[in-house]
């Protein structure tokens, strides 16, 4: 079983999020994709509660069969730190998770907690917007760059695209995968509901539903 892992604080989930996990399914082969709310965003504050984060999830995804809701960060204490995320979902599944991320995120690895754990814990697929490509040998430098960061981590190419990462005796890929650019931000989706403003065609139609049951985003 080939797993994809796609958190976030999903405050809210948009369709940005759906295009995106649905094209690295399909890229990679994957046969599906968690995704899992931070229950308690070590960097992000000014979210919504979980339980009405983790439902929008849910009911963006509930029409995808190669979708599913993880409520797993829901079941820690503590921080929801990716590494220990990562840690748990080895012991349950093994070694054949995918971690998806965006390239800024990736870029910006050193400065997480336990990187080393992150990159030893799963094969990682940084997405590449259309129109934003990034140059092979520019992702190399990086790399090489986050070898001098963090001790005990080598990149070697492997194939087009495509690198080992071996992190103290862990060897795992990190996969450059292009995926569409689509304009949506979940402040942008924040933003236009306290002005007032519509969010049809950037959530999907029940996540907006429950929106404005709840009276989420608006003040």
């Amino acid at each position: 079983m080939r797993l994809g892992i796609l958190g976030g604080t999903f405050n809210p989930i948009h369709l940005g999020h759906l295009v995106a996990a649905q094209w690295v399914l399909e890229s990679l082969h994957l046969t599906r994709v968690l995704f899992i709310p931070s229950a308690t965003p070590p960097h992000k504050c000014e979210v919504v509660p979980y339980h009405h984060r983790s439902r929008m999830v849910e009911l963006a995804i509930e029409d995808n069969p190669y979708f599913e809701l993880c409520g797993i960060e829901a079941e820690r204490e503590g921080p929801s730190y990716t590494a220990d995320t990562l840690r748990e979902l080895r012991e349950l599944y093994g070694d054949t998770l995918y971690f998806i991320m965006g390239t800024e995120a990736f870029l910006n690895l050193y400065t997480w907690h336990q990187p080393k754990r992150v990159l030893g814990g799963a094969n990682i697929v940084v997405m590449e917007r259309s129109g934003f490509e990034v140059d092979s040998q520019e992702f190399q430098r990086y790399l090489d760059l986050l070898s001098l960061k963090l001790a005990s981590v080598d990149f070697y190419p492997f194939e087009d695209r495509t690198w080992w990462c071996e992190v103290e005796g862990e060897r795992h890929r990190v996969y450059l995968t292009q995926v569409p650019q689509i304009g949506i931000s979940s402040s942008m989706v924040r933003s236009r509901l306290k002005a007032g403003l519509s969010v049809k065609y950037l959530v999907k139609g029940e996540v907006e539903e429950y929106i404005g049951e709840h009276g989420l985003y608006h003040s």
